[in-house]
């Protein structure tokens, strides 16, 4: 994956893109241009003829003409600050203060980091595997897993799957390298899978936190979208209504920093197929909080009336 300077956006294909961005409106190379609604197709515009949305998820979209591949256009949103190398000092800082916070916090507990390795099983397929921070929280076998990759989408699936066939409850911490802020974003393929897991929260971690994780909800967003007709050759605008995107969504943080060994406990779920995406979410022994919703619990009739056709069942918490 490479970057341009240009945008600051992660340089896909547009099949890549599609997955990442769980929206395939694109693929045809078809976009909607914002100023006259007129539905445009790559090879016939360039970038300076935008702006461009897409027909799907009406988030903004990007022209692009890249070396040996076709003219397309591909999702152009803000991003969560994560950083996405392989190994980094953010992944290693989160570790580590986590790792040191919990054994202080939890005596009589025995906490690994990068050390224990958790054997895998032959018979059931099941691979060896090397957690970040493995211990017990009161009686609780828990690991918790930094997130280092924005697109470890099937190591996410994978271990997952593996902890819960071992009874350890999972804690998938999201470490940012700034504040996520509330202005709209789109989530990419990770932080949509880890909302689903987690009951509608991502938990991020920001240096200073220590043993804490900010917990995290994706709100509905929308944008205005204006009536248009056209009649007799000319288009003519009729008043505007407010639609939310399919993809785009704007952050609500909880009101404060939540201590791992303190404001949470165990729970399952069963496996389940998020609404919009490809691949189950597993069956999975979860770590997570306690606290109640802190967001208002409308977005569920609202998406549902304006994409009836990819809207799932919602999961309802208790």
């Amino acid at each position: 994956m490479s970057w341009r300077d240009d945008d600051q956006q992660p340089y896909l294909p547009p099949g890549r893109d599609a997955r990442e961005v769980g929206c395939s409106a694109l693929l045809e190379g078809f976009a909607i241009h914002r100023s006259n609604g007129q539905r445009v197709h790559a090879t016939s515009v360039s970038r300076d003829d935008g702006p461009f949305l897409c027909p799907g998820c009406l988030s903004d979209v990007i022209h692009r003409r890249p070396w040996k591949m076709r003219d397309h256009f591909a999702h152009h949103a803000r991003l969560s600050p994560l950083d996405t190398s392989r190994e980094s000092w953010l992944h290693y800082e989160c570790k580590r203060r986590i790792y040191e916070d919990l054994r202080s916090s939890c005596p009589g507990s025995e906490w690994f980091c990068d050390t224990k390795k958790i054997r895998g099983n032959r018979e059931t397929r099941r691979k060896a595997r090397k957690p970040d921070i493995e211990g017990a929280i009161k009686g609780r076998r828990v690991v918790i897993e930094v997130q280092k990759s924005a697109l470890g989408i099937r190591s996410l699936i994978a271990r997952t799957r593996d902890y819960s066939e071992l009874g350890i409850a999972v804690l998938w911490v999201v470490p940012l390298t700034r504040e996520i802020g509330e202005e709209i974003f789109r989530p990419r393929l990770i932080e949509r899978y880890l909302h689903a897991m987690y009951f509608g929260r991502v938990y991020y971690w920001l240096p200073g936190m220590g043993g804490e994780v900010l917990p995290v909800h994706f709100a509905a967003a929308t944008r205005s979208v204006t009536f248009r007709s056209n009649e007799n050759g000319y288009w003519e605008e009729a008043g505007s209504f407010e639609k939310p995107y399919k993809i785009i969504r704007r952050p609500r943080p909880y009101r404060g920093t939540l201590p791992i060994h303190r404001a949470f406990r165990m729970r399952d779920r069963e496996e389940f197929m998020p609404w919009g995406e490809t691949r189950p979410v597993p069956r999975a022994r979860l770590w997570m909080d306690t606290v109640r919703r802190w967001w208002p619990d409308d977005d569920a009739p609202f998406l549902r009336h304006h994409y009836p056709s990819t809207f799932g069942e919602l999961e309802e918490e208790d």
